[in-house]
């Protein structure tokens, strides 16, 4: 009894602690009618294994067939369906004090595999997956995907997935499973969901207007059966058009021919779970072209002018070509009838009669057909330059510098726009020229022509339209002739030098040989001359008084005799003051100077004083002059600072170069203001120096007070 007692204590005191669990994996994996052990272990060790308890389907098991118990361990002989699945897991524990429980472990009957796959409806572009469905999930088996009886090489897994799934991937799909027992199979279906749309013709299509109906159609094809719609430009009627569709097309058309409020937009929308796909059309209705407007007529002669027109409307139809009709307004004759290409706006007329009354019209040509002929556009056709030229010219007086000539006016012909003038053209082996006749019809006389030279001259005549033939030319010499008075220049180089300077007025003549110049000059006020020559064409005159106005005259020489002389006058520059000096700002409001140096010729008349902003060298705040050698400065502001400058001007206007600047602070006293802060800064410093002498004594009391106590 003592023994059993303890033997009690001992298993109740190990319990306490104790752990279980079966020596075996969690499916234990076996063949039918066949044996399977198991073996329950504990920690620490059981020390009557003979406790242990063997539980399935929550029962316990007993040590009978087909059970046998020996110590912890299990066999199950001629496992069964009665004595496997999932639904008879088996446990071991200790049924003494607290109950041990152990992982469950499940005797798992090795059968063929039972799958199945379950289809799938995707939309395209769309990712989905294929499952390979075990009815036992504890059952191992090895995978392999087919698709429509084709194996698909490495997918060897329950689940298939298949990405971004396009059109080609829909079909039949099989899951073969294997284990050692057997083989299944199951097949299941991907379904793909998708739309195709496309334009069964183009995208932009052309009617002609009231001659062919609007006829589009879309092509498609979709899963599931999709909704087809139409969308029409606003300006069309539902009662218009009709729309038949089928499994595969969709066609919108009209019952009528083509009309100006069909063309536009058009758009076929095809709709299903999948997606929505939409077509565009461009509907172009062709019309005959408009009318041609803005005829203008330009570059009118007696035989051509330039037609220009404009076409606003083509009738959305590229023009091919313009008809231009002219005729003759009088007689309503068809003159001419020309041929125009599409990209062109205007075309030059040949042949025209001149002073004539014409009109003309353009007509648009495209694919449609003509236009209405435009309205009307008249011109009248110009008449003719001369046709004749003038007949024995002659010479009627020859000078150094000019010729006259003289012919005879012929008959013009009928065509001919009344002459106006006539045109003189004369040259020489190098050079030449022309002017217009200065008399009537029937002479002129040439003028600007040099002196000893050969000319040949000829004669035209002119109207609005041109100039006529050139007459038979006539060559005749010109006489000598004295030079021409030269072009004079007068510079003023200094107060006292004039630079004098001329050019001759027909340079290419020469005028001759010898070419020499007098020049003469002298004050206004004393007409004493003073007289020199040169063959340079330009002179300095040195030595002059300032501020004296001089006349100059000069003339040239050649051997052919002297010309006529040309004057001119200048006045050479004045002295210029010197600038004031010590420059002294008064308080509160006085400015004093020192005046320059007096001489005749720069005596000084009055002063400019110039008052300037101190934040800015140049900026001017205020200006005064007078006539003495100080100023009452005003309008100013008090305690402002400034800067001012003088300087003198003489009776001629002359200006002297500005003074050094002053600084000064208007209306203050700044010598009286640092007089008395020199003051306050002597009164600080000795009250400072009072301070100081207290502190210290007040110190040294102290420090006695302290030392006696």
């Amino acid at each position: 009894k003592w023994n059993r007692f303890f033997t009690l204590i001992a298993l109740l005191l190990q319990t306490s602690a104790l752990e279980l669990r079966i020596d075996a994996d969690l499916a234990v994996m076996v063949a039918p009618r066949s044996d399977v052990t198991l073996t329950c272990l504990s920690t620490p060790p059981l020390l009557d294994p003979t406790a242990i308890t063997w539980i399935q389907a929550g029962r316990a098991v007993p040590n009978a067939p087909p059970y046998r118990i020996t110590d912890n361990t299990l066999t199950i002989e001629g496992v069964t369906t009665e004595t496997s699945g999932i639904d008879n897991p088996i446990m071991c524990s200790v049924l003494t004090g607290e109950t041990a429980v152990s992982n469950v472990v499940y005797i798992v009957l090795r059968t063929p595999p039972d799958v199945s796959v379950a289809s799938v409806v995707v939309n395209e572009g769309n990712s989905t997956e294929l499952q390979c469905q075990l009815s036992d999930p504890f059952t191992s088996v090895s995978f392999q995907w087919e698709r429509n009886g084709e194996i698909i090489p490495n997918k060897f897994f329950a689940v298939l997935p298949l990405p971004l799934v396009q059109l080609a991937d829909r079909g039949e799909y099989t899951c073969v499973a294997t284990n050692d027992a057997g083989t299944d199979r199951a097949t299941g279906y991907v379904t793909v969901q998708y739309v195709r749309l496309s334009p069964a013709q183009p995208l932009i299509n052309s009617y002609i207007r009231r001659s062919t109906s609007i006829s589009l159609i879309c092509a498609f094809e979709a899963v599931p059966a999709p909704s087809v719609t139409w969308d029409t430009p606003p300006t069309v009627d539902h009662g218009e058009y009709t729309i038949v569709s089928n499994a595969t097309h969709t066609n919108l058309r009209f019952t009528a021919n083509a009309d100006l409020h069909q063309m536009g937009s058009y758009s076929c929308t095809v709709n299903n779970e999948a997606a929505t796909k939409r077509v565009e059309f461009t509907v172009v209705i062709k019309d005959f072209p408009g009318v041609p407007t803005g005829l203008d007529v330009s570059d009118v002669t007696g035989h051509s002018a330039v037609l220009s027109w404009q076409l606003l409307n083509d009738g959305n139809s590229p023009i091919t070509q313009y008809f231009v009709l002219l005729t003759e307004s009088q007689t309503g004759q068809l003159t001419q009838f020309v041929v125009a290409s599409g990209n062109q706006t205007s075309l030059e007329v040949m042949t025209l009669s001149p002073v004539t009354n014409y009109r003309f019209v353009v007509i648009a040509q495209n694919e449609v057909g003509n236009s209405t002929a435009s309205q009307p556009r008249s011109f009248v056709s110009r008449g003719l330059p001369p046709d004749v030229s003038p007949v024995n010219v002659s010479v009627v007086d020859v000078q150094g510098r000019s010729v006259s000539l003289e012919w005879k006016v012929p008959q013009f012909g009928s065509d001919v726009t009344p002459v106006d003038g006539c045109v003189a053209r004369y040259s020489t082996s190098n050079f030449q020229n022309e002017q217009l006749c200065s008399g009537s019809l029937s002479n002129t006389t040439i003028t600007t022509l040099c002196p000893k030279q050969n000319y040949t001259f000829t004669i035209l005549f002119t109207n609005v339209e041109g100039d006529g033939p050139i007459s038979a030319p006539v060559t005749i010499e010109t006489r000598p002739s004295a030079p021409l008075a030269p072009l004079l220049s007068l510079t003023v180089e200094s107060r006292t030098s004039i630079l004098v300077s001329w050019t001759l007025p027909q340079p290419e003549c020469g005028d001759g040989v010898n070419i020499s110049y007098r020049v003469r000059y002298y004050k206004a006020a004393v007409p004493r001359e003073e007289l020199v020559s040169t063959t340079e064409s330009s002179y300095l005159v040195a030595g002059l008084t300032p501020n004296t106005e001089y006349v100059v005259i000069v003339v040239t020489l050649s051997d052919y005799g002297i010309s006529n002389p040309v004057t001119g006058s200048v006045r050479t520059w004045p002295v210029v003051p010197e600038r004031p000096s010590q420059l002294v700002f008064v308080p509160p409001n006085t400015l004093t100077w020192a005046p320059p140096p007096a001489t005749p010729l720069s005596n000084v008349a009055y002063y400019i004083i110039a008052i300037l902003d101190d934040t800015s060298s140049d900026a001017v705040v205020n200006q005064y002059n007078a006539t003495g050698s100080n100023a009452q400065l005003s309008g100013l502001a008090v305690q402002f600072r400034y800067r001012a400058q003088v300087r003198a001007v003489n009776s001629q206007g002359d200006m002297s170069p500005w003074s050094e600047r002053v600084l000064f602070i208007f209306g203050v006293d700044l010598d009286k203001i640092n007089r008395e802060r020199e003051v306050q800064s002597i009164v600080a410093g000795v009250v400072c120096g009072v301070l100081v002498v207290t502190v210290i004594v007040s110190l040294v009391i102290g420090a006695v007070c302290l030392y006696c106590h």
